[in-house]
């Protein structure tokens, strides 16, 4: 489900290159327009997608403890994260507060490095393509990006069958790795359009790869009654903060005097989401926390 968003990228490429070639600079207009329309299947998903069984048996036991809690009843740990509000529940238990910490820490690290370095790969192959002379520079970002968003998409895939054959912990540990080596083979160690190009698929598969991280591992640390306020909160606060990669990374390009000093600068986000993995438990084989 997670490589829906690289298939979704991945078209939304496609179809840009047919419409700048037919309507010229004022066909991202279009594009904005014909972006607009999957939008619309939100109405059916929302009529048609049922809640989950172990949801809708939460919020039944919810509704009955705050009953209770209402007429004076002393309520355990567990039921007053139930019958709490979730934000008041995650970040009043001791528990749950320090994962959160956790899998925040791990968020900025994937959404730092995707903002602050890798959304940079296209601009910086142009540059590449056009100091070795290539006649169309700009052919070049595009085909980067298109082979970055097709090694995100195995990224994506892949994540899952290694969270089951390695273990969540060790799938945490590949993908930040990986995308820590690939950042200077990237922007350091190839100097051809080619290779450049190539090696961007791979950086693909783990720094968009990793977000899938999120989809497979943050659920299984939560209980039902919080999962999704903690779930949406461990991707979307990281978001808030990574906004100011692109600003930081853009003015460090200009500084040091290219693309290859701040890329690496940026990519040590890495090592900071390395840290916290050992303090995360493993949760393979493990049912869902109720």
């Amino acid at each position: 489900m997670q490589s829906a968003f690289g298939w979704g990228a991945l078209t939304a490429s496609a179809v840009w290159y047919f419409l700048g070639s037919w309507f010229g600079p004022g066909a991202w207009r279009i594009l904005f327009f014909l972006g607009v329309l999957p939008a619309f299947f939100v109405l059916y998903l929302r009529r048609k997608v049922r809640e989950s069984e172990q949801w809708e048996e939460k919020r039944r036991e919810r509704e009955q403890l705050q009953a209770l809690r209402r007429s004076g009843v002393s309520l355990s740990r567990e039921q007053r994260i139930v019958a709490g509000f979730t934000l008041s529940a995650l970040f009043g238990d001791p528990h749950l507060r320090k994962i959160l910490a956790l899998c925040f820490v791990m968020s900025l690290g994937t959404t730092v490095g995707f903002w602050a370095v890798s959304s940079w790969i296209p601009g910086y192959v142009e540059s590449v393509a056009q100091a070795a002379g290539a006649p169309n520079p700009a052919r070049w970002g595009g085909v980067a990006g298109i082979l970055f968003t097709v090694g995100s998409i195995v990224g994506y895939i892949s994540t899952g069958f290694l969270a089951d054959w390695l273990g969540r912990r060790a799938m945490l540990r590949i993908l930040f790795v990986g995308a820590l080596l690939t950042t200077p083979i990237v922007f350091l160690w190839t100097h051809s359009p080619e290779t450049v190009a190539a090696a961007a698929a791979l950086n693909g598969a783990f720094t968009l790869g990793q977000f899938a991280w999120m989809a497979v591992y943050s659920p299984e640390l939560f209980p039902t009654a919080v999962r999704a306020t903690a779930v949406s909160l461990v991707f979307n606060a990281a978001r808030f903060v990574s906004i100011l990669g692109p600003l930081l990374s853009g003015f460090l390009i200009t500084r040091l005097g290219g693309y290859s000093a701040s890329a690496l600068l940026f990519s040590s986000v890495y090592l900071l989401a390395l840290c916290a993995v050992p303090f995360l438990p493993e949760t393979k084989g493990k049912p869902l926390p109720v």
